[in-house]
């Protein structure tokens, strides 16, 4: 017996791999996106930290810096990042609560908790916290502030 000449014989056992190959192009494509999406995530948090230092020491009184931070770090999170969970902590160089005082150095970290992985048709499998820290110096000629002594500030020089 003889075949013809142009026959589909052989595609049937290569179909799969077409499809096989097509499956892994694409699900290795969505890990490397989720993957930028963590570093993504680390620039969101270094700007949100920028973004509160920049508030607290740009604050009318003491009282209000602390709120002004946490609302200047959640904004630059929301129109940058996707994570949910966000912690935010204005601390002194010394690592005690920051004072709005001339020549004082505050510390602003923002923490944010995303996704390590997502994998497809399987899901997300951990999760990672990057965090974004940023210092300011409180204007040493700034009005409306109580003066403080300049020892152990980086205006004592």
């Amino acid at each position: 017996m003889t075949l013809p000449r142009y026959n589909d014989l052989g595609f049937v056992a290569g179909g799969e791999a077409l499809l096989f190959g097509v499956l892994t192009c694409v699900a290795g494509m969505l890990i490397a996106v989720n993957a930028w999406a963590v570093v993504d995530s680390v620039g969101a948090a270094d700007a949100a930290a920028r973004e509160g230092a920049r508030a607290f020491v740009e604050a009318a009184s003491s009282s209000e810096a602390y709120a002004d931070a946490e609302l200047a770090a959640r904004n630059s999170v929301a129109s940058t990042s996707s994570s949910s969970s966000i912690e935010i902590a204005v601390l002194n160089t010394a690592g005690g609560p920051a004072v709005l005082a001339r020549c004082q150095r505050i510390v602003v970290e923002v923490s944010l908790e995303v996704d390590a992985i997502s994998i497809p048709f399987i899901g997300d499998v951990g999760s990672r916290q990057v965090t974004g820290r940023h210092s300011e110096l409180v204007d040493p000629w700034r009005s409306g502030l109580p003066a403080t002594s300049l020892e152990g500030t980086d205006c004592d020089a």
